[in-house]
């Protein structure tokens, strides 16, 4: 299983231990997908990692059944699995709606976690 890495310790430790920069980690699964993956950037590799997406929510569902059911499952899957694969699907995605553009991933969560805050904070307010 990957080292676990203190969250308060991430910024004081990069050197130590590299993070994986999120347009890095798109540049790195484009070349994967282009050495290991047949198929080509577009509607059809979105479809496929859709279905890849939902299989991901099985093994979450799993883990959510056995936990309401008493039960204390491993979190090995989801540390795994789970979330490295929501990574480099993430990154597949965005390197499919354009294949010839590597897109801030950085910028697009910005963006989307500012239209959240607002939606959330008017939810709050009512």
């Amino acid at each position: 299983m990957a080292e676990q890495i203190p969250a308060e310790s991430v910024q004081s430790s990069h050197e130590e231990h590299p993070l994986l920069d999120l347009t890095e980690l798109q540049r790195r699964q484009a070349a994967y997908d282009a050495e290991h993956w047949a198929h080509v950037p577009g509607d059809a590799t979105i479809e496929h990692t859709l279905s890849h997406l939902a299989k991901l929510l099985g093994k979450l569902g799993t883990y959510v059944e056995a936990t309401q059911h008493g039960k204390a499952p491993s979190r090995e899957q989801i540390i795994g699995e789970v979330i490295p694969d929501l990574a480099i699907f993430a990154a597949r995605l965005a390197n499919s709606v354009e294949p010839d553009h590597i897109w801030s991933l950085s910028d697009l969560i910005d963006e989307r976690e500012a239209e959240l805050r607002k939606h959330f904070s008017r939810v709050t307010e009512d």
